[in-house]
């Protein structure tokens, strides 16, 4: 054979091999392709979400330095607080008042007897209306048979006159009474009465008034609420005294002053012996 014949022959057989070899369509090699175009896309949407996520973490890393931004500047709050005042307490009316109805039930009723007096009250030591008071308002009431009830209710600007008041009221009672043991033969008591408004305290004692056995026995009980404080005084004929009887009429006036003028109401009232003013007045 010829050299020709020898190499024509090799292509023959070469050929026959590459017919046996299945090479991939164009189909297949577009679907790899988009295949490879797919983890391409993936890897950088994951770069990309990276990115995301530490810019999230850390928002004030800024992208070039890593040193977070200036701080913007800061609001200024002004906290001065705001200045407060004493509620203005409107004119007080007739309802701020004890009527019959407020009293212990006496033998014939309770009778109004229109305004007590003018100043000082009827009887020794029992205080009057103060001129220093922005407003005051008195009523009296007579049982049937003997003695009497009157009230004094004083308005102020503040709570802190109407505590002065009211810290006038029960020293210049305490004195007076202490000075009347001398000619009554009997000690005054003392209490403070727990409970009823800011501050409220009651006084007894005798005075030299007589008729037959019994003895006058005056009973007065001072409240102080709010930027008013009232006083009530109860006289009457008596030949002892356990306790003092002046004390609910005291609760009661309380109760209808408080919020009138804007201070504490009643709550479980308790006496308590003042133990400093009865040592004062011994």
């Amino acid at each position: 054979m010829t050299e020709p014949d020898q190499l024509q022959e090799g292509l023959r057989a070469l050929e026959s091999d590459l017919l046996d070899v299945r090479l991939a369509g164009p189909e297949a090699a577009r679907r790899r392709g988009r295949q490879r175009t797919r983890h391409r896309t993936a890897a950088v949407v994951g770069g990309l979400a990276i990115v995301a996520a530490a810019g999230f973490l850390n928002p004030l890393e800024s992208r070039t330095g890593g040193e977070p931004p200036p701080a913007a500047p800061a609001t200024r709050v002004d906290r001065t607080p705001a200045t407060t005042s004493t509620p203005s307490i409107p004119a007080m009316t007739e309802d701020v008042l004890l009527d019959a109805a407020d009293l212990e039930p006496q033998d014939g009723g309770w009778q109004a007897t229109g305004t007590p007096w003018a100043g000082q009250g009827p009887f020794a030591c029992a205080p009057g209306g103060a001129e220093g008071a922005d407003e005051a308002m008195l009523a009296s009431f007579a049982p049937a048979e003997e003695g009497r009830l009157d009230q004094v209710v004083e308005r102020y600007h503040s709570p802190g006159d109407a505590e002065a008041r009211f810290d006038e009221v029960r020293a210049a009672v305490a004195e007076c009474a202490s000075q009347l043991d001398v000619a009554t033969g009997g000690r005054p008591e003392f209490w403070q009465l727990a409970g009823v408004g800011d501050a409220a305290w009651v006084a007894g004692y005798w005075t030299s008034e007589t008729a037959g056995e019994a003895r006058r026995r005056v009973e007065i009980g001072v409240v102080w609420t709010g930027t008013a404080v009232t006083h009530v005084t109860w006289g009457f004929l008596a030949e002892d005294s356990i306790e003092p009887v002046v004390t609910d009429a005291t609760v009661a006036a309380a109760e209808k002053l408080c919020v009138a003028a804007g201070g504490a109401c009643v709550s479980d009232p308790v006496l308590e012996p003042d133990a400093a003013a009865s040592e004062n007045a011994s």
